[in-house]
């Protein structure tokens, strides 16, 4: 009975996901939660300045390990806020272009954690300034490609 219940609560949820909803969501655990834990947990181990961002490094100094991961939550949340604002009041249609720009920020989400954890361990990580240039690398030819998809596919309504 507890069962049918659960499942009957869910499916609505199921049956609701999209590609762009995980990919929101995806970037929220990347890029805001998956970045921001393991980012604070690299500077309380390896101390602030461990941390190539000073702004990072400034919220940590000052705010501490859960006030800099909160932040970086926030932050993370409004800006996808913003983005999902921006195609909801779009005139055109721009899919493809706000999923290039999710996938970005997953793939600088998942770069941030690849160079905190390599740090932590000692190896080799890669560099921020790698890491923003792969970003905006990204965002400019997936947003443009996107871009070029929303004009050029036809959409049934």
């Amino acid at each position: 009975m507890l069962m049918r219940l659960i499942l009957k609560a869910l499916l609505p949820i199921v049956y609701n996901i999209t590609l762009q909803r995980v990919l929101y969501l995806t970037a929220f655990i990347t890029f805001g939660i998956g970045d921001g834990i393991t980012s604070a947990y690299m500077m309380e181990v390896q101390g602030p300045f461990s941390e190539s961002n000073p702004l990072i490094r400034d919220l940590f100094m000052t705010m501490g390990f859960e006030g800099m991961v909160l932040t970086k939550i926030w932050v993370t949340f409004m800006m996808l806020l913003a983005t999902y604002m921006v195609q909801v009041r779009s005139k055109e249609n721009i899919y493809w272009t706000i999923n290039g720009f999710l996938i970005a920020q997953i793939a600088a989400g998942v770069s941030g954690i690849y160079a905190n954890m390599s740090a932590l361990a000692g190896s080799v990580h890669p560099e921020a300034s790698d890491i923003v240039l792969l970003y905006f690398i990204l965002v400019l030819i997936l947003t443009g490609t996107g871009s070029f998809i929303d004009k050029h596919v036809a959409y049934k309504a």
